[in-house]
């Protein structure tokens, strides 16, 4: 008995009944295996030991695996098929392994199908990239709602910490760093890899700058941070992201404002409140880095700084450089 394939257009011989189906009475028993063991032959495909009728059964099979096409016309081979095949056997094979990665309910692909107007298979190129730009999309929905899980996790714990009247900011510097991360979708923002001072190694512009919020909380380390780079940080959280007026917002830019600051006044002029010193209005032929050196000198202790006297290593280094400044020039030879 002859029978006519209803999806591949082809007949052939079943034995053992005579008679005649006609066509989508029947289909080829290629189309009721199981996609994993049509995926099998795929390494057949590739090292040619198929036919071109094999090649052709197993396409349309694998393409009828996906569930996402309906035949309604069986397809038509022509001379230009066994070149469509050729082109896009590989990425349907891919594309079907990488919609099969995902099972969701919730999820749906778009459907094609298999007419008159469509049975040549001139367009099913366009329709593996329309499975692949929503798979694409669907891995960049995920990852979003993975991230703002994320997010949502990392601001809770970090809202405790910040609430706590006991805990200071270098306490969880590292959870507003990771925070700041996520947050400013860095990963996703700025790709590649840059030079980081840090560790001399390339490093992630997202790694980078969480390292840079760390420093930003010690005293000891903020000197070393790249003006430059922090100020980018800074402009970017203060115009590019949607987060000012959150309490995560808040703590981080109050975090790299005063780094900044005090990055910037490694001498602690801001900071002076000595009685001894007479301020005054300086006019405009006064020369401000002039009165500056002054106002340092003055401020500079009559001995040579004692590093176990002072709380922490950046005000020995601070009243170091008064000193030296003080004893370069003369300041101490007067009071001999």
């Amino acid at each position: 008995m002859r029978i006519l394939c209803a999806i591949s257009g082809l007949d052939f011989q079943a034995d053992h009944f005579p008679g005649f189906l006609a066509q989508r009475e029947a289909v080829h028993p290629i189309f009721h295996l199981p996609q994993k063991k049509l995926l099998s032959y795929t390494g057949k495909f590739y090292s040619s030991e198929l036919t071109d009728i094999d090649k052709y059964l197993l396409f349309l099979a694998v393409l009828n695996s996906s569930e996402l096409v309906d035949f309604r016309a069986s397809v038509q081979r022509t001379a230009f098929t066994p070149g469509i095949i050729a082109r896009n056997f590989d990425p349907l094979v891919h594309i079907i392994c990488k919609l099969n990665s995902i099972s969701s309910p919730a999820v749906v692909f778009p459907r094609f199908v298999i007419s008159q107007e469509t049975r040549t298979l001139s367009n099913v190129h366009f329709w593996l990239d329309n499975w692949l730009s929503a798979y694409k999309e669907f891995l960049a929905g995920d990852r979003k709602h993975t991230e703002g899980r994320k997010l949502i996790a990392r601001e809770l714990a970090l809202e405790r910490l910040i609430k706590n009247p006991h805990r200071a900011i270098s306490d969880y510097a590292n959870q507003i760093a990771d925070w700041a991360v996520v947050a400013g979708d860095l990963e996703n923002r700025f790709r590649g890899k840059i030079p980081d001072p840090f560790t001399l190694k390339s490093n992630s512009i997202a790694e980078y700058w969480r390292s840079i919020i760390i420093r930003c909380a010690r005293q000891d380390k903020i000197y070393a941070i790249p003006e430059a780079d922090l100020d980018e940080i800074i402009e970017f959280y203060e115009s590019e992201l949607d987060v000012v007026g959150s309490i995560y917002s808040f703590e981080l830019l109050k975090l790299l404002r005063i780094a900044k600051k005090k990055r910037g006044d490694y001498l602690g002029l801001s900071d002076i409140s000595s009685p001894a010193i007479s301020y005054q209005i300086l006019s405009e032929s006064d020369d401000v880095m002039a009165s500056n050196l002054k106002l340092m000198i003055d401020l500079a202790p009559t001995e040579e700084p004692i590093k176990n006297n002072y709380p922490d290593t950046i005000s020995y280094l601070r009243a170091r450089s008064r000193w030296v400044m003080a004893k370069n020039s003369g300041k101490f030879d007067l009071l001999l």
